[in-house]
């Protein structure tokens, strides 16, 4: 099948203060595959680290890349997922990602994201989550993003935290576009 016009080849989709999203084209790919290989957890792994970046670099390199290949073969007007290198200095430093189902009835997205290890504790999860969010609040027309954030990942809920999300039930938060605009719109 012919992916042009069909899914976005290159390009940057939002900038925030230093960060930028792009679209995650085949050479992207294979930087974040080596980036990711490189580690995004320390060991021994949290409880919370995605089954996908464990293992030897290798291991989680083809994980990557067969997870986003996915990404671009499953996307439909009900069931959708936005994935996006996280871009500073001009080199891909992790992803962030929402997706939603049931999209017409709900306009509710979740999100997640990763970092490599070395870029972590920066603020650039923080950037790239506005930036994504925006995307997501006033580009797409979403209504709420959720997360699932577990108690013991300290990094994730100071950045919920950073952005007003609220917690629901357990381990999921909750952000509205109100929120979102009042926080970061005004």
């Amino acid at each position: 099948m012919e992916l042009s016009g069909r899914w976005p080849g290159k390009g940057t989709l939002i900038t925030e203060r230093n960060v930028s999203l792009a679209w995650i084209d085949d050479e992207i790919l294979g930087q974040l595959a080596v980036l990711a290989g490189e580690g995004i957890f320390p060991r021994p792994y949290p409880s919370y680290a995605f089954p996908w970046a464990q293992g030897d670099a290798e291991t989680v390199r083809k994980n990557v890349i067969e997870y986003q290949r996915g990404v671009r073969t499953t996307c439909g007007p009900e069931k959708w997922r936005l994935e996006q290198a996280v871009i500073v200095d001009k080199q891909p430093v992790g992803v962030v990602g929402i997706g939603a189902e049931d999209w017409q009835d709900r306009k509710v997205g979740v999100s997640g994201s990763w970092l490599g290890r070395r870029y972590q504790g920066r603020g650039i999860g923080s950037t790239a989550a506005v930036a994504l969010l925006r995307v997501f609040f006033e580009r797409l027309g979403g209504e709420e993003a959720r997360r699932i954030v577990y108690p013991e990942n300290t990094a994730s809920l100071r950045v919920g935290k950073k952005l007003g999300y609220t917690r629901l039930e357990g381990n999921e938060f909750s952000l509205t576009k109100d929120q979102f605009r009042a926080r970061f719109c005004s």
